[in-house]
C-alpha cells in the first residue's frame, strides 16, 4: 500500500504538537498529501474516534458532507456498515484490530457490486498506539476484468479445437491444450518456435505454405481451408483451419483455430471407393434415387426415368419441385429446408410426382442429409406405390364399412384377448362404461365392467373360449357412474389356425329401458290396484247411502253419497285415462305427423272450465281460492280439443292435490308467435333435486303419493308434440310450484 511510515509520523507529529505556523505549514501539507492520493484514507484514535480523513474516503463510502460533519462516530459507522453484504464480519474484524499492533488487508464486498481492497496498520508514537489508519482502494473494474479474463482463458482451454497464436513472423506466442494435445507436444513446448514446425510440406514449401496463408490473411482478413499437418512424432493428418487477424496493443497478430477432419478424410475416402460397387446396385434396383441440393436434381438413376419417362438429361439441373404434385409441393420444400438447417424431421412420407405423359405416380419418399460434392445435399428413396394404393384403397374401404357398422351400432363391441384385455372397444361400449377409446384399450375387462382385480367367476369369456362356440347370458355391468348396467352378453370365441381360442369378442345389448319398463309395470299393477281399492270402496259405500237414504226419503245424505260417488269415479277416470293417453301416445303422435291438415282452433277457456269443474269438490273442500285470468287473443291455440283438456285437467288436478291452504292461479298471455299459460299454486312445493325428474315416467315423490305418476309425462309429450315447450319452477319445499305451458297461437 501508498501509506508509508513517514506519513504514519506526520499524523503523530500532527497529534502532539502546539499548532506553530510552521507546525500549520506541515498539517497542511500532509493534507494535501493524503487528498492528493487516488485511495480513501481515515484515520481513528484507540477510542474509534475520527481524527482524519480524506475527500477520497468520503466519495468512496458516499458520506454526505453534513454527516461527516456531525462527529458522531457511531452515525457514521452504521451509515458505513449499511453498505456491505457482511458489516457483522467487518466490525468484528475492526473491533479486534483496535489496541494491537497488526497490519491487515482484505476484500469489503458492497451490496451494490462494488469491491473494495482495505488496509489497517497502527497508528503509533515510539511502542505507543494512538489509533489505526484505514486506506480504501476501489477493485471493482479490476476484479471483473480479472474474471472476465479467467473465463476466456477457461473458455480456450475447454474448447474442442486446437487454438494458437502466432506474431508477424509466424512464432507461436500462445496454445491451448487441444492444439498441443492434437499435435503432440507438451505444454508450452511450442512457444516461441515457428508454425512451419507444424507443416507436413517438405523443407521450403513448408515456409512458403505459411507465408501463403498469412498473405491471403493480410489481404482478406481470414483465410479458411484444410491444411495438411505434421505431429511431433512424425505422423501426419488433416486439420480444417480458420486463421484470422487480430491486434493487441500496437502488435498484429496471427490466431488460428483448427479441427481434426483425420477421420472424416478417412470416410470420403472410402466412400469415394465404394461409389463403383454401388453403382451397379443403385441403377439396378427397384427404388428410385435422386440427389437435391440447391433445390435442383444433382443426380437421378434410372428408375426414376423409367418412373417419370423423363431422360437423365431433362431432369439433371431443374428444380425436383417441378415434378411435385400442387398439393405435395409445399410439405416437400418445408422439410427439405429443415433438413438442410440440421432439424429433425420425418425422413419417411409420401407424395405424388408427375410423369412425362401428365399422369401422377403416388410415391413414398425416404429422404436422408448427406454430403454430396463437398456440400451439403438431401438423397431421397423413391419406391413407386401405386399396387399398394390400389390394395389399401379396397382394404380401407372394406374396412370403412365394417367400422361404421361397429361403430354405430347401438350394441357394446369388444375384441379381448385371452389375458382378458381389451384390444378393440366401440363408441357404444364406450358410452356405457365411461371409459374414453383410449383409456378403455389395454385394461382388463373385469376391472371396467365390473369393477374386480381378478376374473369374474361366471365369466361368458371364459366359457365361449373352453367350449369354442356362442355362449348367451344375461349379467350386469358397472356403468360410468358406478350404478349396475342390466345387459344381455353374447360372447364368440376367436380361434387361431390350431383351432385354439386366442380371444374372444364380445356384444353386450342393454336392457335397462326393458328393466325399468318391467319396474314400471309391476310398480303401475300395485299402485293401480292399491289406488282404486280406496275410491271403489268409496263408491261401495256411496251405493249402500244412496239405498238406504231412497229408502228413508234422507235428501242430504242422498246428495253428500252422490258426491263422495262422483269424486271417487273421477279420480279412477282419471287414473284409467292416463294410463291409456301413455299407451296411445305413439299412435297418436304418428296420427299427428301424417295428418297434414291444419289443427283445429282449441279454447282455452273451455279447457280451463272444464278443468276446473273436476276439481270443483277439490277446492271448496279445502277452501282454496281460484283466479283464471285469460285475456283477449290468448285463447285460442293449435292443438287438439281433446289434448288441450287433458293437459290442462293434470295440471290443475296437480296443483289441487298438492295445495293444502292458499289457491290456484291460471293465467295466460301473449309471447311472441305462442301464447304462454302459467298455472301457479300455494302448495307444498318440489325439492330442487327432484326438478329434473318431475317429467320422468310413473315418477312419485314418494310411493305414498296416489295415481299413477304419469301425469307430467304425459303433459310434456303432448305439448313437444305440438311444438310446444314446458317447464317447471319451484323455490323450494313450502313455496308453491308454477308450471308454464308455450303453444302456438292461432
Amino acid at each position: 500500500m501508498d501509506f508509508t511510515k513517514e506519513k504514519k509520523a506526520g499524523w503523530i507529529m500532527l497529534k502532539n504538537t502546539r499548532e506553530t505556523g510552521d507546525f500549520r505549514q506541515i498539517k497542511i501539507t500532509l493534507q494535501s498529501i493524503l487528498e492528493s492520493t487516488a485511495d480513501g484514507i481515515l484515520a481513528v484514535d484507540n477510542k474509534g474516534k475520527v481524527i482524519n480523513a480524506n475527500r477520497r474516503f468520503m466519495d468512496m463510502w458516499r458520506i454526505p458532507k453534513s454527516l461527516m460533519n456531525t462527529g458522531d462516530d457511531n452515525i457514521l459507522l452504521d451509515f458505513v456498515l449499511s453498505q456491505l453484504i457482511e458489516p457483522d464480519v467487518f466490525l468484528k474484524k475492526v473491533k479486534f484490530l483496535y489496541g494491537t499492533d497488526r497490519e491487515d488487508m482484505n476484500m469489503l464486498y458492497f451490496k451494490d457490486g462494488r469491491i473494495f481492497e482495505r488496509f489497517s496498520s497502527p497508528l503509533m508514537m515510539g511502542k505507543e498506539i494512538l489509533g489505526r489508519v484505514w486506506s480504501f482502494r476501489d477493485i471493482t473494474e479490476r476484479k471483473k476484468t480479472e474474471e472476465s479474463l479467467q473465463i476466456q482463458a477457461q473458455i480456450l482451454e475447454n474448447l474442442s479445437e486446437g487454438v494458437n497464436l502466432a506474431d508477424e513472423k509466424g512464432n507461436i506466442c500462445f496454445t491451448n491444450d487441444k492444439f498441443d494435445k492434437m499435435f503432440g507436444y507438451e505444454k508450452g513446448e511450442l512457444i516461441g518456435k515457428n508454425v512451419s514446425v507444424l507443416s507436413a510440406y517438405p523443407g521450403e514449401e513448408s515456409i512458403k505454405h505459411v507465408e501463403s496463408i498469412f498473405g491471403s490473411v493480410n489481404v482478406k482478413g481470414r483465410w479458411t481451408g484444410e491444411i495438411l499437418n505434421k505431429k511431433k512424432n512424425g505422423s501426419v493428418f488433416f486439420t480444417r483451419a480458420n486463421v484470422a487477424l487480430i491486434k493487441i496493443g500496437d502488435k498484429t497478430m496471427f490466431i488460428t483455430v483448427q479441427g481434426d477432419i483425420t477421420e472424416r478424410k478417412k470416410n470420403e475416402e472410402k466412400l469415394k471407393a465404394s461409389e463403383e460397387k454401388y453403382s451397379t446396385l443403385v441403377e439396378n434396383g427397384n427404388d428410385g434415387i435422386i440427389i437435391l441440393q440447391d433445390n435442383a436434381l444433382k443426380y437421378v438413376n434410372s428408375i426414376i426415368c423409367k418412373m417419370t419417362g423423363f431422360t437423365r438429361e431433362e431432369l439433371i439441373g431443374k428444380p425436383f419441385l417441378n415434378y411435385v404434385s400442387p398439393g405435395y409441393k409445399k410439405i416437400v420444400m418445408e422439410r427439405y429446408e429443415k433438413r438442410l438447417e440440421g432439424h429433425n424431421v420425418p425422413s419417411r412420407y409420401e407424395i405424388e410426382i408427375f410423369a412425362k405423359d401428365g399422369g401422377k405416380t403416388p410415391v413414398e419418399i425416404n429422404a436422408s442429409l448427406i454430403m454430396y460434392e463437398g456440400k451439403p445435399a438431401s438423397m431421397a428413396i423413391i419406391r413407386d406405390i401405386t399396387e399398394r394404393k390400389k390394395a389399401e384403397k379396397a382394404i380401407g374401404e372394406s374396412e370403412e364399412r365394417y367400422r361404421n357398422l361397429i361403430e354405430n351400432i347401438n350394441l357394446g363391441i369388444t375384441l379381448i384377448d385371452k389375458n382378458y384385455k381389451i384390444l378393440m372397444a366401440n363408441s357404444e361400449f364406450c358410452r356405457r362404461t365411461g371409459f374414453p377409446k383410449d383409456k378403455a384399450e389395454g385394461k382388463s375387462c373385469y376391472e371396467i365392467c365390473a369393477g374386480r382385480d381378478s376374473v369374474c367367476p361366471d365369466c361368458p369369456g371364459t366359457k365361449t373360449m373352453a367350449l369354442k362356440k356362442l355362449v348367451k347370458t344375461e349379467s350386469e355391468y358397472l356403468s360410468y357412474d358406478g350404478s349396475p348396467l342390466p345387459v344381455i352378453v353374447h360372447t364368440f370365441p376367436v380361434l387361431d389356425s390350431n383351432n385354439e381360442a386366442k380371444a374372444f369378442i364380445e356384444i353386450t345389448e342393454d336392457i335397462s329401458e326393458y328393466k325399468k319398463v318391467e319396474k314400471a309395470k309391476k310398480n303401475l299393477i300395485r299402485d293401480l290396484s292399491h289406488g282404486l281399492k280406496t275410491p271403489v270402496s268409496m263408491i261401495e259405500m256411496s251405493l249402500g247411502i244412496i239405498k238406504n237414504s231412497m229408502d228413508s226419503g234422507d235428501k242430504e245424505s242422498l246428495m253428500k253419497a252422490k258426491r263422495i260417488a262422483e269424486e271417487n269415479i273421477r279420480k279412477v277416470r282419471k287414473d284409467l285415462n292416463g294410463i291409456l293417453y301413455e299407451f296411445s301416445m305413439d299412435v297418436k303422435k304418428e296420427i299427428l305427423t301424417k295428418n297434414k291438415r291444419v289443427l283445429k282452433r282449441a279454447s282455452l277457456k273451455s279447457a280451463v272450465k272444464q278443468a276446473v269443474k273436476n276439481i270443483k269438490s277439490c277446492l271448496k273442500a279445502k277452501n282454496l281460492k281460484l283466479n283464471v285470468k285469460i285475456p283477449f287473443g290468448t285463447d285460442k291455440v293449435k292443438i287438439q280439443t281433446n289434448d288441450l283438456k287433458t293437459l290442462l285437467d293434470n295440471l290443475l288436478d296437480n296443483a289441487a292435490k298438492f295445495t293444502k291452504k292458499g289457491g290456484i292461479s291460471v293465467i295466460s298471455r301473449k309471447k311472441g308467435n305462442m301464447v304462454e299459460i302459467k298455472v301457479k299454486d300455494t302448495g307444498c312445493g318440489i325439492f330442487a333435486r327432484d326438478i329434473s325428474r318431475v317429467f320422468d315416467k310413473f315418477y312419485k315423490r314418494h310411493a305414498s303419493i296416489e295415481g299413477t305418476g304419469l301425469g307430467l309425462s304425459i303433459c310434456k309429450e303432448l305439448v313437444e308434440m305440438y311444438n310446444g315447450e314446458i317447464t317447471v319452477l319451484s323455490e323450494g319445499v313450502g313455496k308453491g310450484t308454477t308450471v308454464t305451458v308455450n303453444l302456438p297461437k292461432v
